[in-house]
């Protein structure tokens, strides 16, 4: 006779083993078709059912809706249907209008057993116009190249393709297709498919920077069912630099500089202060003013911006002051500057760093006012980070085997505080 026990133990294996063959046979739908498609066209959808071991014929019914409303539907579950299959595909057109939508696939077995239900998502929109490239320019009577993003013919959702655009231009301004193809005049610019145009500025003084207002439109034609259009205004004469003209750290500050951005242009900065690490990067530029630098020291910060036959050339000039600790958030009276026990310095293949007080002791966990662990970058002269890393234990080495030999800069943060350290990489 059994006892308890064992008959628990052999009604836990026969649930397993029901359990086991419910996940073996559960049926997986498998749903296929665009999901960018235009408004107004018809899409083909398939689907198709199997499990663990194989296809599983059966009855498969599509669905489609519109903010839940049925704008198509295929397809049966009747039981009495012997039309069975592993897979089917179904058409829908979607309405002339955009925003999401969705395909329902409903599935039931052979034998008319459970049915299975997926959703699909897909999305009716249309291309619109990038953003405008090439709004720069030197001088009056100046032609550039002014362009949009060419439509993605190879996508779904490329709809209208057919149509032309129009190109809106300011006043006095003239334009033709970069192409060399046709085009028409219209109200305040010109009609054609170009996604490129040469763009003539008039030969009067024009107003610098923006002041002018002198904006470009790109629209599609009225023939379009769904409108779009992109809008760009066109920059005149050298550009501006807005960003801090003093800098003064409590510790080890980064100041940010930005230069006009015009679409399509490149940038090349100068920077003459050594003792400050300046890093470009395209139309912004960030001064890296760390605490070990003397206050009193100028700067003068250059860029040059660049596109088509035009070069325009700006500059602005700064100075580093040294702020006292009681002028400093966080670090007059109360706080304790971090510092750093870095060795071998100068080094060839290993950086140690260990975060010490400010007696030089090493950074104890238990002391709260004092974070133990800190995160460090390795600079180059150009300002390119070449090594980070975040401590554990107070402690960090850096590899430093594959640098080249020169002047690098380490900076170190932990919690609010920071400082800098000068490295010196020789092999």
């Amino acid at each position: 006779m059994l006892s308890s026990l064992q008959i628990s133990l052999r009604i836990r294996i026969f649930l397993l083993c029901i359990v086991a063959t419910s996940v073996a046979f559960a049926t997986t739908i498998t749903v296929s078709g665009p999901t960018q498609v235009c408004p107004n066209q018809s899409y083909t959808y398939s689907a198709s059912a199997s499990n663990t071991f194989g296809s599983v014929p059966g009855i498969f019914q599509f669905t489609f809706y519109k903010n839940g409303v049925i704008v198509g539907h295929t397809g049966n579950l009747d039981c009495t249907s012997t039309n069975l299959t592993t897979s089917a595909s179904a058409a829908v057109t979607w309405p002339n209008e955009l925003g999401a939508v969705q395909v329902k696939v409903d599935f039931r077995d052979l034998g008319c057993g459970l049915t299975s239900t997926v959703y699909y998502n897909a999305n009716i929109s249309v291309w619109t116009p990038g953003q405008i490239s090439g709004l720069l320019f030197c001088s009056s009577g100046q032609t550039q190249i002014v362009s949009i993003p060419g439509i993605p013919f190879n996508t779904a959702a490329a709809c209208f393709y057919h149509y032309k655009y129009d190109w809106i231009l300011p006043a006095g301004w003239t334009a033709v297709p970069a192409d060399g193809n046709g085009y028409e005049t219209i109200t305040g610019g010109i009609r054609s498919f170009a996604t490129s145009i040469y763009l003539t500025a008039p030969a009067s003084t024009l107003a610098t920077g923006y002041t002018g207002n002198y904006n470009v439109t790109v629209q599609s034609e009225p023939l379009w069912p769904f409108p779009v259009s992109s809008t760009g205004k066109i920059w005149v004469g050298a550009p501006t630099i807005t960003g801090p003209t003093r800098v003064g750290p409590c510790g080890d500050e980064t100041y940010n500089y930005s230069a006009t951005l015009v679409t399509g242009a490149t940038y090349t900065w100068t920077f003459n202060n050594p003792n400050l690490l300046g890093q470009p990067q395209e139309s912004t530029f960030s001064i890296d003013a760390g605490d070990a630098v003397p206050g009193g020291n100028p700067f003068t910060l250059g860029v040059s911006m660049h596109y088509g036959g035009c070069t325009l050339t700006t500059s602005k000039t700064g100075s580093y002051i040294k702020k006292t600790p009681d002028q400093c958030s966080g670090s007059g009276g109360g706080g304790q500057l971090i510092s750093l026990n870095v060795y071998p310095n100068p080094t060839a293949d290993q950086l140690r760093i260990e975060s010490m007080s400010v007696d030089g002791e090493e950074a104890l966990v238990q002391d709260e006012t004092m974070p133990e662990d800190f995160s460090a970058k390795l600079l180059d002269a150009n300002g390119q980070v070449r090594k980070a890393g975040t401590s554990r234990g107070g402690k960090l080495s850096l590899d430093t085997h594959d640098l080249a030999r020169g002047i690098y800069y380490l900076h170190l943060k932990r919690g609010d505080q920071t400082t800098r350290e000068q490295i010196v990489i020789d092999k």
